[in-house]
This record gives C-alpha cells, sequence and structure tokens, in this order.
C-alpha cells in the first residue's frame, strides 16, 4: 500500500528511522529520516550501514512502500547511543514541489547527484549546476578523476527519480575541488 502524507507527518514528528521501498527501481531499501514531504517528493537523511550519507530526494510515485521495522527501531537505538542522532539537523526544510524547485534552492557550487533509474537508458550524473530551465537542468560533469568535462550535461525534470547532496561521496569531492582551487589562487 502506498504511504499517504499523514504517514509521512508521523515519520518526521517522530523522527522514526524508516525504510522506504521503490520495487519499480529496485530491490533495496532506502534508510533514514523523513526530513520532508509533498505531493510529488519526500526528502530523507540517509543512512547506510549505520553511517549519515547526505540527503536524498525522491519521487513519491516510486514509492512501493515504508515500514519502521524491529530492525529499524533497534538501528535507531544504536545511533543515539553513539550520539549521532543528536549531530542531525532536523530542521532542515527544502522546497519540495518538484525537483525543479529543489534543484534552484541549492548554491551553484553544491555537488550534486541527479538520477534516471528506470527505463533501459538510466543516467547517472555527478557535478554542479550551470543553468535550471522550466523544463531542464543543466550541468557541468565531473569523471572519477575529477576532470570536469567541457560539455553540459542535460536532464528533463520528468525523467529525474532522485537527486542526492551532501553524501560521502560529494563532500569528498568538493573539499578536493576547493583545495584545488585555493592552489590556484595562491
Amino acid at each position: 500500500m502506498k504511504p499517504k502524507a499523514k504517514n509521512f507527518e508521523k515519520l518526521c514528528e517522530r523522527r522514526d528511522l524508516v525504510s522506504i521501498y521503490r520495487e519499480s527501481i529496485d530491490s533495496a531499501r532506502l534508510q533514514g529520516f523523513v526530513l520532508g514531504h509533498s505531493k510529488a517528493l519526500v526528502c530523507l537523511y540517509q543512512f547506510k550501514d549505520f553511517i549519515g550519507d547526505g540527503i536524498i530526494v525522491i519521487r513519491r510515485k516510486d514509492i512501493s512502500s515504508l515500514e519502521v521495522s524491529p530492525s529499524d527501531r533497534n538501528d535507531l537505538a544504536m545511533l543515539t547511543a553513539d550520539g549521532i542522532v543528536e549531530t542531525l539537523n532536523f530542521t532542515y526544510q527544502p522546497p519540495l514541489e518538484s525537483f525543479r524547485e529543489f534543484l534552484e534552492s541549492l548554491a551553484d557550487t553544491e555537488i550534486v547527484i541527479i538520477e534516471k533509474e528506470t527505463g533501459n537508458n538510466t543516467v547517472y550524473f555527478i557535478g554542479r549546476t550551470l543553468s535550471i530551465e522550466a523544463d531542464r537542468f543543466a550541468g557541468q560533469y565531473f569523471n572519477r578523476e575529477a576532470e570536469w568535462d567541457d560539455d553540459p550535461w542535460e536532464v528533463k525534470f520528468k525523467k529525474i527519480t532522485c537527486c542526492q547532496i551532501r553524501t560521502n561521496y560529494t563532500e569528498t569531492y568538493a573539499r578536493h575541488f576547493a583545495r584545488l582551487e585555493s592552489a590556484i589562487s595562491t
């Protein structure tokens, strides 16, 4: 059964650690704290193997089910005992009416992961924003060697299934690019 708005409200209020399943995307669960939601999107502070892994925004229509399982409750107890939960910013409330609004709220320098996880032509983008238009996002991609691509990359908002920011992966690259810029300017 698809979760209703009141389910998300309760999860936000209680700060429950939740498992979200998206069967049309893959069999893996997303685990995290619900920070906000709209009719279109849900925002989580994501956890993987007890490690906070940034913010993920997913399409609500892709959610096949959610639960607060005994495992989630146990994980929450351990995260709380380790002092991790008290360090989280539960007040972060990005605009969630659309991926466009969410991406417009970010600094141009924010490293973002954008994915189209459905269909034959899946897409994975990591980079920074170049422009945002009515129906599409344009960004500058970088490869695993941290080399910026000269050609802009574009995706239509209606194709996006998730966006991630401030993940361990994106933050490592952000620090790397900051060091490079600092070395260039000195």
